[in-house]
């Protein structure tokens, strides 16, 4: 090239060059639409007027030691250049307001120690003080957003020590402490939150592991936490959450762990999921009850699940649902009583805890409980031993303990029905571990399969055995089923192998299909009322199996007697596959045989009586036969239709006999009579009197001397008086005595007395003088009326005296005994008649007249102490209806049952036993029912008074004071004999407790989980291992000191170590 090439080249390039120059200066001057003055070596800004459109967002511009961008009318920092220890970021730059600062903007500057923002900062980015040396930093509160990335903007800055809110924030930004992308340490130590905060942002504090605050205090109005908020906050002791809570974010406290208590509040009602996962210091979380008429509460998934250290639960009554694995992993939990009100109860809920006891409450409505994989929410709890249901539960949920380690179910006789694979697979579960309720109807599917019975006995009441209800139960080896049982399912005893014998019900309908597959039986009776067998099948009828397939070694099968209808396929073996029955036993009276009965039973020989249909079906299905002698049936029992008798001289009856079974052999009765003279009685049972006397009649069987029954016949001379007697007074002179109204009668009574009469004697005769003689008056309370028959009665020149006053249209008229009729013996008197005698009714005792065989009737006063009436006055007698003398003497005070309030023991009371008379000095009988109040102290009176009256207060009632966490100590009185279920369960805080010297009855979990109890006084020497229930002191700490009398030291330690009670509690003297 030549030099002439070269230069031109040259000249060219530095042309372009000038060019581009001054097009960049002419870009740099429109670029910023401000003059630039230097005055010495400062360099100042001065407004001027735009001369062009501002820039886009993405540009980058400076602004001393500032590089910021656009967005709209402000401006975000993005980078800043100088060397000052202390950093006062402006407001404004280049006239644009600061509203934000980028992510990373002061990266890595470390010589930083001071940085103060401005209030328009509205946005900090991911790490934009990384680096820096800062001590302390206050947050304006116009901050409202970070980068929801995994690292805040103070993220890493080991000097960080303090962080202030200021005043008036209202909420605190996600991320804005947040540690990195691997829970990347934060070092603040000191957190200034203001009473203003109502809600935090997502990981706003996440990674902030050098609280120094053993406990931090949130403001009281704050509302919301987000997810994350406080995860990895390690060193974190304890939090205060606010009543004003309403709700908290996934993992908010997860990797917490140092955190020791947790308090929900009522109105957090949602624990999401991992809340408080991996707080391996939680001991104790207590949720607050809460007034809402429809709770909802919810436990999510894992949200404590590894806290390792949680030891008690108290749940809130608003808590519905508990979601998978929420407790797995606490490996300290031992004992759990379930929320009030839950009703779903998800899988593996305490998974690897260390749970071995669990209270299922009566309030609960816990579904089914629907599981994948065989995880039901006590799987993998291999510590678990005991299940407990309060009374009050009718029906424990399917799937409940399924594939769980308990070998103990306490169930209440409320049960009616247990469901579904409740116990299936509890393979620890034996007849020693669980009590039948004494009202169960059904156990339905898979209820108890393969689990570890040897011995059923199932209960009187129970009605069906619902599909495999104890199939796989190996080591069953003896069924008792109740004859109340109608309905045994499909499988219902399936491949238990260990089984050889069983007797079916007696009531026994219907039978499913292969119900004894696999097990040893060898032969069986089929009952009389089964007329449907289910069947099974894989599409064609060669493939049909019955109740009896399967079970291999059986070989003999009987029909009951009185059997008339035998079902199809019943006997049918597995598909295509020969039945093992050889001989099948079938009564006389079978009148039909299905078709296909015993189809594919090819080995059987059916055993029956000649000329029966069985006969007829064997000869048609070419079956072999084989007849049977008609076995004799012999008596079992009789009985009569009546067993008493009464019957006049020469009258006679017949007694009709009752034999069973009643197709017996030999029906015949031989007749007996013990005294022929009183009584005589003929083959046929007709009893013919004689003499006055008693006698007894005796039908024995005369197949079965043992099969008797009696009647007891008395004859009597008397004719039995069924109306008023009448008589005929002795003549009385009618000179001086004057006349008399007649006595007037009830008019229009709505119901006329029945009127008995009792046995007749003869009085002695009294001799008196101007005195009328009265016999026999009943004695009643003055002031209730009577209803008087409309019986005649003669009375001649009675002396004068006032009528008698009858009730009109009484509202209830009793029955009336007449006291004996009788002829007395003349009388000798002077203007005194002789009167009828009346019922015998005492005045002081507080009920109505009975109506009662003549030989309870009240008998009449003695005639020597009659009752007599001066100035002709008659003392009028009065008999009540119904109950209205005891409402008379009692209407003035509570009766049985009723509850009581009295003020100065602050409580309410039930009466047990309530006082009937109050002319009596008698003293009623009160239950402690509850507290009125929330004292930290209470004692039990030994008595209240009530309307004047005493009442000793002798038992605690059940729940009285369940979960009263305020309760410190309770002393009974010596009058307390009994403490009810629950009644001072969950009492937390509860350190003393005394038992007066006459209790004798503790109930199941009176004192259980009392976790503070340190002192328990005993003075009482009559409890038996009997009167206290097996977990009426479950759930005490260690630490508890037992004081008892000296004389039952070693009696009393061997009896609570037996109830429960760990070897290392103290029992004293």
């Amino acid at each position: 090239m030549t030099k002439k090439k070269i230069l031109a080249i040259t000249i060219a390039f530095s042309m372009l060059l000038t060019t581009s120059n001054t097009a960049s200066a002419t870009i740099a001057q429109t670029k910023i639409p401000y003059a630039k003055t230097t005055l010495k070596n400062t360099t100042m800004y001065t407004t001027s007027s735009p001369t062009t459109p501002p820039p886009t967002v993405a540009s980058e511009y400076t602004c001393g030691d500032y590089t910021y961008v656009l967005n709209g009318s402000s401006a975000k920092i993005t980078g800043y250049k100088g060397t000052d220890t202390s950093v006062t970021i402006p407001d404004t730059l280049d006239g644009y307001k600061v509203t934000g600062i980028g992510g990373t903007a002061f990266w890595n500057r470390s010589g930083i120690t001071e940085i103060v923002l401005p209030k328009t900062i509205t946005y900090l980015g991911s790490m934009a003080f990384t680096g820096t040396s800062i001590s302390e930093i206050t947050i304006p509160a116009s901050i409202t957003s970070c980068d929801n990335e995994t690292a805040g903007p103070f993220c890493g800055i080991s000097t960080l020590k303090k962080v202030i809110f200021e005043n008036g924030t209202t909420s605190i930004p996600s991320c804005i402490l947040a540690g990195g992308t691997v829970w990347q340490a934060m070092y603040v130590e000191d957190i200034v939150i203001p009473s203003s905060v109502i809600s935090i942002g997502d990981y706003a504090f996440r990674g902030c592991n050098n609280f120094y605050q053993e406990s931090l205090t949130l403001p009281k109005d704050l509302k919301k936490i987000g997810k994350s908020a406080f995860m990895a906050c390690s060193s974190l002791k304890k939090i205060i959450l606010p009543d004003a809570l309403e709700s908290i974010g996934e993992a908010c406290f997860a990797g917490c762990k140092s955190l020791e208590k947790i308090d929900i509040p009522a109105h957090l009602t949602t624990i999401p999921q991992e809340a408080f996962s991996t707080c391996t210091s939680l001991t104790q979380v207590s949720f607050a009850d809460s007034d809402i008429e429809n709770p909802s509460g919810y436990i999510g998934i894992s949200a404590f699940k590894d806290c390792s250290s949680l030891s008690e639960i108290d749940f809130s009554n608003t808590i519905t649902t508990i979601d998978l694995q929420a407790f797995s992993g606490c490996s300290s939990l031992e004992t759990v009583s379930l929320p009030s009100h839950l009703q779903q109860l998800r899988s593996k809920v305490f998974f690897n805890s260390a749970l071995k006891q669990i209270t299922i409450p009566a309030t609960s409505n816990l579904k089914d409980i629907f599981y994948y994989l065989g995880f039901a929410p006590f799987y993998g709890a291999n510590n678990l031993e005991t299940v407990i249901f309060e009374d009050g539960i009718k029906r424990i949920p399917g799937g409940l303990c399924q594939y769980s380690t308990i070998s103990y179910v306490s169930i209440p006789d409320s049960v009616k029905i247990i469901g579904s694979g409740a116990f299936g697979s509890c393979s620890k579960l034996t007849e020693n571990g669980i009590n039948f309720p004494k009202k169960l109807e059904k156990i339905e599917d898979y209820a108890f399969s393969n689990t570890g019975f040897s011995i059923l006995s199932l209960p009187s009441s129970l009605q069906s055995l619902e599909n495999s209800a104890f199939s796989g139960c190996t080591k069953l080896e003896n069924v008792q089923l109740s004859d109340s049982i109608t309905n045994i399912g499909n499988l219902v005893f399936a491949n238990c192998t260990s089984l050889s014998t069983i007797e079916l019900p007696n009531n026994l309908q219907s039978i499913g299909y292969k119900v004894f597959t696999g097990t040893l039986l060898k032969e069986i009776t089929i009952p009389s009322k089964v007329t449907y067998s289910g069947v099974t099948s894989s599409g064609s009828i060669s493939s049909i199996e019955g109740c009896l397939s399967g079970a291999t070694q059986l070989t003999t099968v009987s029909f009951q007697n009185n059997t008339h209808y035998i079902p199809a396929y019943m006997l049918s073996p597995k598909a295509y596959g020969s039945s093992p029955i050889t001989k099948v036993t079938i009564p006389a009276s079978v009148i039909n045989i299905d078709e296909n009965a015993f189809s594919r039973c090819d080995k059987i020989t059916i055993y029956g009586y000649e000329n029966s249909y069985a006969q007829t079906y064997a000869l048609e299905h070419n079956i072999p036969f084989v007849a049977l002698t008609m076995p004799k049936i012999h008596v079992s029992s009789v009985t009569l239709d009546k067993t008493t008798a009464t019957l006049q001289p020469n009258n006679s009856l017949t007694l009709v006999s009752t034999i069973l079974p009643a197709d017996a052999t030999d029906p015949s009765i031989i007749w007996i009579s013990s005294d022929e003279s009183i009584a005589t009685v003929d083959n046929s049972g007709t009893v013919t009197a004689a003499n006055p006397g008693i006698v007894t009649i005796t039908a024995s069987s005369a197949d079965n001397s043992n099969a008797t029954a009696t009647c007891t016949i008395t004859v009597t001379s008397t004719p039995k008086i069924t109306e008023s007697p009448s008589f005929t007074p002795d003549p009385i002179e009618p000179s001086n005595i004057p006349s008399t109204p007649d006595a007037s009668i009830t008019s229009e009574p709505k119901e006329t007395p029945q009127i008995s009469s009792s046995p007749s004697f003869s009085p002695i005769p009294t001799e008196t003088s101007s005195t009328p003689s009265i016999t026999s008056l009943p004695v009643v309370p003055s002031s209730t009326p009577i209803s008087v028959s409309s019986a005649p009665v003669q009375v001649t020149h009675i002396p004068s005296t006032p009528d008698i006053p009858v009730t009109s249209e009484p509202k209830e008229t009793p029955k009336i005994t007449i006291a004996p009729s009788f002829s007395s013996a003349p009388v000798e008197t002077s203007n005194a008649p002789s009167i009828t005698p009346l019922p015998v009714i005492s005045k002081d005792v507080p009920t109505s007249i009975p109506s009662t065989p003549a030989q309870e009737s009240a008998q009449p006063m003695p005639t020597n102490t009659p009752i007599t009436s001066s100035n002709s006055t008659t003392q009028q007698p009065a008999i009540s209806s119904g109950n209205s003398a005891i409402s008379e003497i009692n209407n003035n005070f509570p009766t049985k049952g009723s509850i009581l309030a009295d003020k100065t023991s602050k409580a309410h009371y039930k009466v047990t036993t309530p006082i009937l008379n109050k002319n009596t000095n008698s003293i009623g009988e009160v239950q402690y029912i509850a507290p009125t109040n929330t004292l930290g102290k209470i004692y039990i009176p030994v008595s209240i008074t009530i309307q004047g009256q005493l009442y000793n207060v002798t038992s605690i009632a059940p729940n009285a004071f369940k979960n009263r966490r305020k309760l410190q100590s309770i002393t009974l009185s010596d009058n307390i004999v009994s403490i009810g279920k629950n009644a001072f369960y969950g009492c937390s805080n509860l350190k003393s407790i005394t038992l007066g010297k006459n209790v004798t009855s503790i109930e199941d979990r009176a004192f259980a989980q009392c976790k503070s109890l340190t002192k328990i006084t005993i003075k009482t020497s009559k409890l038996t291992s009997k009167s206290i229930k097996k977990h009426a002191f479950s759930g005490l700490d260690t630490k508890v000191i037992i004081k008892v009398p000296k004389k039952k030291l070693l009696r009393y330690k061997k009896l609570f170590q037996s109830k429960g009670l760990s070897k290392n509690i103290k029992i004293v003297i």
